[in-house]
């Protein structure tokens, strides 16, 4: 499926994100893994509060990103959905035409959520989902075109919600 703007959808990044962003990115020790910290912790939060408009229950403080010693050795951006699974929402910047997932977040993943931000990092647009088997294992970059979407992750969470 070819991801279109329409099927997008846009969600604000209020001062209270970018604090938090702020505080995760300073605890790091380099500006660079600063950068993604602070990047990862905006496109999280940027997810769970789409799932809140859903009424889709989240847990960020159960999130391995939400945790300052696993924030500081992996490059993670993960949402527990209580009884579901771990969500991970990636991070794509302005100009980017793939979806980059570390090798140490394609295990324990019940998807992707493709998060590409604005230049001025006031807002975000969800592009779309990618399943687990999608990404499985593979070092290489997910076009964005080949994204499915955000519908696939409701029917998905329906689907293991009725299988729990």
């Amino acid at each position: 499926m070819t991801i279109t703007e329409s099927t997008n959808i846009k969600v604000s990044i209020s001062p209270y994100a970018h604090s938090y962003a702020a505080q995760f990115a300073a605890e790091q020790t380099t500006p660079r893994k600063g950068k993604h910290v602070y990047l990862n912790t905006l496109a999280v939060y940027a997810v769970n509060n789409y799932l809140k408009w859903l009424e889709i229950p989240s847990n960020l403080a159960q999130s391995d990103c939400w945790n300052p010693g696993l924030r500081a050795l992996f490059d993670v951006a993960d949402l527990v959905l209580p009884n579901i699974g771990k969500l991970e929402c990636r991070p794509v910047l302005p100009g980017e035409s793939a979806l980059n997932v570390p090798l140490e977040v394609t295990e324990d993943r019940i998807g992707y959520v493709a998060v590409q931000f604005s230049e001025q990092l006031d807002q975000v647009e969800l592009l779309g989902f990618a399943p687990y088997h999608a990404i499985a294992k593979s070092l290489d970059p997910l076009p964005l075109e080949q994204l499915e979407s955000l519908d696939t992750l409701i029917d998905k969470i329906d689907w293991i919600k009725k299988s729990v």
